[in-house]
């Protein structure tokens, strides 16, 4: 982006005027559309015009990356701000109207930016429009950090913010049309054993680590891609989990319904898994009941998927090997005993998780986020309850959802463990 600034500026016409101060315009290679200014020799600024148009009519990124990166800055007590929100935002941001200006310093630079627009004639290949473009005005003697570090932070710094406020999309595989993936969960309200959610959250930020984690992978000649698979009975949170991975990572989710392929379930989810996006999470839910749709000799068999696994396993492997960089594949069953071998393989799978029935902190998390508490005389008799029975934490968010009543729900809770507990004791007697 910003960063390739740093390559030679080539003349593109050069015209002195023996009366007048030298002035000539050198263009940036046009994949930028950057043109800057050079005054004569007795001014001391120079001036670099970022617009929004390229001559074929697409959008510049850089001009983007200012919007965004001046919306930052840009003070709210300006009569007039322009807002706009990216098709892969979430969340508006404001910028410079039309002759509005506004002065940064960077790395004691200062600069000074302002929103223009000119007209354009109508032409053979163009309905007659108007392009906006910025002005970036500095003195001379800041050039090189202008051009070699101001530039390339913007481009960082409007990177990240992007980052920051992406919208996520959820790919439903079989499906022309995406979702917004609009789901509040996060770590913090996350509902699942403590150690484990936190062994997976250092997971998957050593793995987001961009500055060392992809040449880390490269440098041991591994594809930089994470492989989880989440195990455990229904109810027990894997696709919470999963939704607080996307949100944490910002990834947009690539949605695999196994259940619903029949003929060649390799090439149909070969051309989605292909086309999927970089830093992207591709997702294999319930492989244990796609494998009992697809091969019902399977339940007879613990173990042996037949011809299903066997391509998915191929799927997978083709995958890691060549698809896009910084991708976290998981797979979700609640049989793992069912599953091939070959599966389980380190370098395949690099974190199996156990998602158990609903635990103290577990619960204590599902009090906190549905009554905002974190003590309560009833929380002693449920503690000792849940170690004693298997509940799964969307029973458990079910009862305590009956009412607003922190009492009357958790009242609710003691009844429904003490009856799970009189009905485990009936069945061992």
């Amino acid at each position: 982006m910003f960063s390739s600034l740093n390559t030679q500026i080539t003349a593109k016409g050069f015209n002195r005027v023996a009366s007048v101060a030298a002035s000539a315009m050198l263009i940036v290679p046009s994949i930028y559309r950057i043109q800057k200014y050079f005054f004569s020799s007795l001014s001391e600024e120079q001036t670099i015009v970022i617009e929004d148009d390229q001559e074929w009519g697409s959008l510049n990124e850089e001009f983007r990356a200012v919007d965004i990166y001046l919306g930052t800055i840009v003070s709210y007590s300006f009569e007039r701000l322009r807002v706009m929100k990216d098709r892969d935002m979430r969340k508006l941001v404001c910028s410079l109207d039309i002759n509005q200006e506004i002065v940064d310093v960077f790395q004691n630079a200062r600069v000074k930016w302002r929103l223009k627009f000119r007209h354009v004639e109508a032409t053979d290949h163009r309905r007659e429009h108007f392009i906006r473009f910025y002005e970036l005005s500095f003195q001379k003697k800041h050039q090189e950090t202008v051009l070699n570090s101001y530039m390339p932070y913007i481009s960082e710094r409007s990177k990240a913010i992007r980052e920051e406020c992406k919208a996520i999309t959820l790919y439903q595989v079989g499906s022309e049309y995406t979702v917004d993936f609009d789901h509040p969960i996060t770590f913090e309200t996350l509902a699942m054993d403590s150690e484990i959610k936190a062994t997976v959250l250092n997971d998957l930020n050593t793995f987001r680590n961009v500055g060392k984690a992809k040449e880390c992978y490269r440098s041991n000649g591994k594809a930089w891609k994470r492989g989880y698979l989440l195990y455990g009975p229904p109810g027990t949170g894997k696709s919470s989990l999963i939704a607080a991975m996307a949100n944490h990572l910002k990834y947009d989710i690539y949605d695999f319904d196994l259940s619903g392929v029949e003929n060649n379930p390799g090439e149909y989810l070969w051309s989605m898994v292909r086309n999927s996006s970089s830093k992207s999470m591709l997702v294999f839910e319930d492989i244990d009941s796609s494998i009992k749709l697809q091969n019902p000799e399977s339940e007879d068999q613990p173990g042996r998927s037949g011809h299903y696994m066997e391509t998915l396993l191929t799927l997978l492997n083709e995958a890691w090997s060549c698809c896009g960089d910084g991708q976290i594949i998981v797979l979700t069953t609640t049989q793992k005993e069912m599953l091939e071998p070959q599966l389980l393989k380190p370098g395949l799978i690099d974190l199996q998780i156990h998602m158990s029935y609903c635990t103290i902190s577990a619960f204590n998390q599902l009090a906190f986020n549905h009554f905002g508490i974190r003590h309560h005389r009833l929380f002693e008799d449920i503690e000792g309850l849940i170690q004693k029975v298997e509940i799964t934490l969307a029973e458990v968010a079910v009862e305590l959802m009956k009412s607003r009543d922190a009492e009357v729900s958790l009242h609710g809770l003691v009844r429904l463990l003490h009856k799970k507990l009189a009905e485990k004791e009936y069945l061992q007697n």
